[in-house]
């Protein structure tokens, strides 16, 4: 179990989000109020139906069309394989024009 403040959650938030995906405890305390970070159990098909209501069938409809747009972009040849490195630096670009 590990407590922070916003300050120190903010500085290490991603390694802080991957330590709650292993199973560990993180709380971040502000004000008056602790605030448990935690990870939605069955995960982003789960949390959509949770906190959007989505129902099994629409959340089966929208993986098929993704897996359908996944295909027609990669026989188009319009698929783009990056590394992280490749992001970092095309975020780099952008943020300075």
């Amino acid at each position: 179990m590990k407590t922070l403040t916003v300050k120190e959650a903010q500085a290490d938030l991603p390694n802080l989000l991957a330590a709650v995906s292993r199973g560990e405890a993180i709380f971040i305390a502000t004000g008056d109020a602790v605030i448990a970070l935690q990870s939605v159990e069955g995960g982003a098909t789960e949390y959509a139906k949770q906190e959007y209501g989505v129902t099994d069938e629409e959340m089966a409809r929208f993986v098929r069309r993704c897996d359908e747009d996944y295909e027609r972009l990669k026989a188009q040849g319009k698929l783009v394989i990056m590394t992280e490195e490749d992001i970092r630096k095309k975020i780099e670009e952008v943020t300075r024009h």
